[in-house]
This record gives structure tokens, sequence and C-alpha cells, in this order.
């Protein structure tokens, strides 16, 4: 079964730390075991999207001394299956071939795919989907409008994609179809129910935080002609996006004047008007290691049009996670999305208070 492996894999990870602190031995483990475990790990990688270890100190070295949390997505999500090996994906050519002696280059190839015609090309969406706003005459309304469409979810039926764009314009409509692949070239013949992302052995996605966070799912069939969000816009459209709605709506609720993705997301995610003038804004972050978002955020800048600026992190990170990235950035403030409404819910209570 896909877990034994998983675990079998983990055995000997945990073995190769405890025989080598420093991360660049193997000594006491076979060499059979080690290719064992850089041929699973590196399926599993490649099958999230993300860089494979380069070779076996590479691997050590990713999570020594380091918290379960900080470890690499591939090490987190169980996507293996008995027969998955590198041979089989195609990543190496002949069944001979060790994999320690074949991951370095395959590591190199991920960097070298990341720059390939098909990310250029999904890369252009975001910016052609500003541009395109931009251009229009409320701005914000229409980005607004077209991103809580792709958030909605993953996949949207042929119906319902006709019944969105019917009414748009000529280069919209392309713009907007061009986001999406239809589901009969998906990975899977499945979708989860919940946020109708692929699904692969009735599995959540694995950039799916919220689905990743249940203990199953429920999986449906993909409608014919179905649409299906593109990797890289569904990762930050929908996977990474999809709290922003939620924040805003739960906002909505509590100060009736707020903004979502303030001057087309340059400005954070949601803005809080207060009713004495002040103006909160809050800037959503789903990512699944802090020390990736210790490095997204020590690299951006505070808006200057706002008394109070916050990042909010989804609960389910946990504390350790969130005092991590507050000990990391100590000038930046972080709140849990629980701890953002509590916030807003109590300022909105001492406006009231100040003016009766």
């Amino acid at each position: 079964m896909a877990v034994n492996h998983a675990e079998v894999g983990f055995a000997y990870l945990l073995r190769a730390i405890a025989l080598s602190p420093n991360g660049r031995a193997s000594s006491g483990l076979p060499l059979k075991e080690i290719d064992h475990t850089l041929d699973h790990f590196a399926v599993a990688a490649f099958k999230q999207g993300v860089r494979p270890p380069g070779n076996w100190s590479e691997l050590v070295q990713e999570v020594i001394n380091k918290p379960y949390c900080e470890w690499p997505s591939y090490l987190q999500v169980d996507l293996l299956e008995p027969d998955d090996r590198l041979v089989r994906l195609g990543k190496i050519p002949d069944a001979s071939i060790q994999a320690n002696a074949w991951v370095g280059e395959l590591a190199e190839e991920y960097v070298e795919l990341r720059n390939s015609p098909e990310e250029i090309e999904e890369n252009q969406f975001f910016n052609e989907l500003h541009s395109y706003c931009q251009a229009h005459e409320d701005p914000h309304s229409l980005y607004v409008e077209l991103r809580r469409y792709l958030v909605s979810s993953v996949s949207k039926t042929e119906d319902e994609m006709i019944d969105f764009l019917s009414e748009k314009p000529k280069e919209l409509r392309g713009l907007i179809d061009n986001a999406y692949y239809t589901a009969d070239t998906a990975p899977s013949d499945f979708a989860c129910q919940q946020c109708g992302a692929p699904s692969i052995n009735s599995k959540p996605h694995p950039q799916c935080r919220d689905c990743l966070a249940m203990q199953s799912i429920e999986i449906r069939n993909y409608e014919f002609g179905e649409k299906v969000l593109r990797g890289r816009i569904a990762s930050a459209f929908y996977f990474r996006s999809a709290i922003d709605v939620h924040l805003f709506e739960a906002f909505k609720k509590i100060v009736p004047d707020c903004d979502l993705w303030p001057n087309l997301d340059c400005d954070g995610d949601v803005a809080v008007n207060f009713a004495n003038g002040d103006r909160w804004i809050f800037d959503c972050k789903d990512y699944l290691y802090p020390r990736s978002l210790i490095r997204k955020v020590s690299q951006e800048r505070k808006p200057e049009n706002c008394d109070r600026f916050v990042y909010v992190v989804p609960d389910r990170v946990g504390k350790v996670y969130l005092q991590q990235v507050r000990d990391a950035l100590p000038d930046r403030n972080f709140l849990f999305f629980s701890g953002a409404i509590d916030s807003v819910k109590k300022k909105a209570r001492r406006v009231r208070n100040a003016r009766s």
C-alpha cells in the first residue's frame, strides 16, 4: 500500500539523521535503501511540481534540526503508490540506473522547467488580467468580479463558463478561457467535491490546504466539457486566495464598508474602513512553510494609505508556525484568521462606544 511506502521512506530518512547528524554521510544505510527512498520522494516532488532532492545529503539537510512543519511538502503528503518509481514516470530512461545517480540531474531539469514556455504563458495571465482591468472605466470592480469568479472553484462546468462569459467582450472571453484546460486532459477523471481540483486515488490536491486538512474528501466525476484552472493560476487564484474572500465576507458582517483586493491587489487583500475614518488593511498569506512566508513578507512593502497593516494566516497552521514568523519578523503584525476577526470586532466596538 502507498502508506507503507511512505513509512519505509520516513524510516530510512530518520535513520539517516540518527546515523549522520551533519547530513553529509550515509554510513550505516545500505545503498539500496537510499536509492529506494530518493526514488519515492523524488516521485512525490514531481507530482507536486516542486524541486526534487538533488542527492541524499541534500534530502537530509532539508530536514536536519528543523520542525516537521518546515519539512519539504513531498515529505508531508502521501502521494505514493506501490509502483510509483522514477522510471515509470519517464524520468529515468533505464530501469537499471540507480535513482541516487540520477536525481541530481532531475533537480537541474526542474530548474529548467521553471522557465518552460508553459509556465511563461501562464505567468502572462496575471499581467494581462491587470492590464485589461486597468484600461476599464471601473478597474477595481471588474478585477474583483473576475477574480471572485476564479476563486469560486478550481473547475467550472461548460454551462457555467458560457453563462459568465456570454455578455463579456471577446478579448476578455479569450483571456479567461485561456486560464482553463478541458477536464478530459486532467490527470484524473475525478474532481474533489469541495474545491473541484483533480483528485488522484480519492486524495486531496496537494496544493489545497483546506482539503488536506480534512480527514477525507468526497469525489465526483468531471462533467463533459468541464474546465479546470491551470496549475499556477489555480495556485494563486484559488488555493492561496480563497482565504481572502472568506475574510472579506466575515469582515462585512462587522463593518459594512470593506474593500476586497484594494488597488487591484497591490495594497493587501482586504481593507476595513471604520466609521471614525481609520483604515485597516489585511494581507492573507497561506503558505505551507513558515520560511516561505518569512521570505515573501520580508520582500514586501507596507501600504501607506492605512492606519494598521496586518498579515493573516489560517488557524490550521498552528501556534508554532505563527510564533516562528513573529520571531523572524518582529516589526510586522501577524494574526490568525480568527484573531483578525476578533481584532476588527473589538475595534468596531470601540468606535461605536466613542461615538455614543
